[in-house]
């Protein structure tokens, strides 16, 4: 397992202890902690009074909720300890993401270019003729 500390460090083999602290004291310039295991996580952002917290399940999906910081512990503990306690531990909503964010934004990005260069061409011959 690793813990993420908002992009600026990491974590191998994170404790408890170290959970329960850095949920409470996350990196000001960068204010979010991912525990993760492959390609599963759980992964909390601290939001004005309380924690938003997402998790990925082996399948791909996404689910988020907002606890408090007691509950944003045991679910990071849940996932550490290996349980499934976390999936059932809140009300979890499933987290539908953009078209844009998945594997084909590429192909789209390349699509896009090509569109471009097509529509400079005809502005180009449009204003030689």
């Amino acid at each position: 397992m690793k813990l993420d500390l908002g992009g600026i460090d990491v974590i191998d083999e994170p404790t408890a202890e170290d959970i329960r602290h850095y949920l409470k004291f996350m990196p000001a310039e960068s204010p979010f902690v991912i525990l993760s295991k492959g390609d599963e996580f759980i992964q909390s952002l601290y939001e004005n009074v309380d924690y938003r917290v997402e998790y990925k399940d082996d399948d791909g999906r996404q689910y988020f909720a907002a606890t408090d910081y007691e509950t944003a512990v045991t679910l990071f503990e849940s996932f550490l300890a290996g349980t499934e306690d976390y999936r059932s531990a809140v009300a979890w909503k499933r987290l539908h993401l953009s078209a844009w964010t998945t594997p084909n934004r590429p192909f789209a990005v390349g699509l896009l270019c090509v569109l471009l260069v097509i529509a400079l061409v005809v502005v180009m011959w449009l204003a030689l003729q």
